[in-house]
């Protein structure tokens, strides 16, 4: 409902809403995993498309999609065949190859197709990563003056002026966003315990808030926890959210431990959250990950899940500092996110894919 402000500055709204139950695609996605995966359970959305040219007063001049989900792409593509007119795709996440995607039932080569006809239809295409770019680079070079990219963002207006009160006796490290499969709070937790087992009275001196829908491997592992730091507070509406968020000393951010370099191009949108609140802010991630270049670009701590003492360490200097509440501000707000920024960039990009037609 706070977002519902944002909802405006449009000549016209279609509004399609889809009917799904996840009763129903718990029992398609054990009897037919591939129907929910190719490319997904919003698929029903796509036969849309015809529902808009009636219902459209005005033809379009450009068309611009954003995915996930990636029905929207599609529904997007058959719009571009309708009107003939410029498409520019936006792919938070990769498509086929992205860790989520299954290799059984043909579900990878059926995405697969998808995704290199939706490359072949649109005009441009823009990432929200470096790696994602290079990667699509690698996979589609006969595209690549199609790429751009166009990162997660933040509103400057959004920005604090100042530093809420940081009243806590206890060093509070805040988590919001979703923990799912590999993508679990254990690798704070063992950056805790590690700083318990030198000596460090961690009960007493931390807080750690967990906010977020959990799946039932995480929910599992969190609700077996005996540990009096450990506070999970489940979901939360973006204004709670924001609030917890600049209650912190430290936000963090974790991601699961990735080999494969298709599975270390996403950035977390609730990067850009942390920044707006203003607090620092220190990363557990793998090596050589977007989040971790990322981080070490702009100076912010970044930890690899192995990094046990160094994490500690980085925690146990920060509770040294508990009384000074500068220690705990975020000093380098990168404009490479701003919202403004970037958001000019897109229309002069749509202007030209206009211009040109």
């Amino acid at each position: 409902p706070s977002l519902e402000g944002l909802d405006i500055g449009y000549l016209q709204k279609l509004e399609y809403p889809l009917q799904e139950n996840k009763y129903v695609n718990f029992l398609i996605r054990k009897l037919f995993p591939a129907t929910l995966q190719t490319p997904d359970s919003k698929k029903k959305f796509i036969k849309n498309w015809r529902r808009v040219v009636k219902e459209l007063k005005k033809t379009p001049d450009i068309i611009y999609s954003r995915s996930f989900p990636l029905s929207s792409a599609l529904t997007a593509q058959q719009l571009k065949f309708h009107y003939n007119i410029p498409w520019v795709m936006h792919l938070s996440d990769p498509w086929a190859d992205a860790p989520w995607v299954s290799r059984k039932h043909g579900i990878y080569e059926k995405n697969k197709k998808l995704e290199r006809s939706c490359f072949e239809s649109a005009d441009k295409i823009s990432f929200t990563t470096r790696k994602a770019f290079d990667f699509y680079s690698r996979e589609y070079p006969q595209f690549i003056h199609k790429y751009i990219i166009l990162p997660n963002v933040f509103d400057e207006e959004e920005l604090e002026p100042t530093l809420s009160p940081t009243t806590f006796s206890k060093l509070r490290i805040v988590y919001t966003g979703g923990m799912s499969g590999n993508r679990g709070p254990e690798y704070i937790i063992n950056v805790v315990e590690h700083l318990r087992n030198k000596g460090f009275n961690v009960d007493e001196k931390i807080e750690l808030i967990l906010a977020g829908e959990a799946d039932r491997k995480n929910l599992a592992y969190i609700e077996g926890l005996r540990f009096p730091y450990v506070k999970f507070v489940g979901r939360k509406s973006y204004r709670d959210a924001k609030e917890l968020q600049k209650s912190a000393h430290l936000l963090l951010i974790f991601d699961e431990p990735l080999k494969d370099v298709s599975h270390t191009m996403f950035f977390p949108s609730k990067i850009l959250d942390y920044l707006v609140a203003g607090k620092k802010m220190f990363a557990i991630t793998s090596r050589g990950s977007e989040v971790d270049l990322t981080f070490k670009k702009y100076g912010w701590p970044s930890f690899s899940h192995d990094q046990l003492d160094e994490a500690a360490g980085f925690l146990e200097i920060a509770y040294q500092n508990l009384d000074r509440e500068d220690y705990f501000k975020q000093t380098i707000i990168p404009d490479d996110f701003s919202a403004k920024k970037n958001a000019k960039r897109l229309v002069s990009l749509m202007e030209t894919l206009w211009r040109k037609q």
